[in-house]
């Protein structure tokens, strides 16, 4: 999920769920490149197999 845009939009849709409003644009642009970015380099560094906690920030 991490390589393609199904965490993302999974991220999205629950931060929307659970806050009752949609991400800022810029947060939810950060998401949709950073994740992808940071999976890739797990799995080229070998450690494919972790967990990574995401979270946001509270307002």
């Amino acid at each position: 999920m991490a390589l393609d845009r199904s965490l993302f939009l999974h991220l999205t849709d629950r931060f929307t769920h659970l806050r009752g409003y949609r991400p800022g644009t810029s947060e939810a642009r950060s998401w949709e490149r950073s994740i992808p970015a940071l999976a890739a380099a797990l799995n080229d560094a070998g450690l494919g197999d972790v967990e990574v906690m995401l979270s946001t920030r509270s307002r």
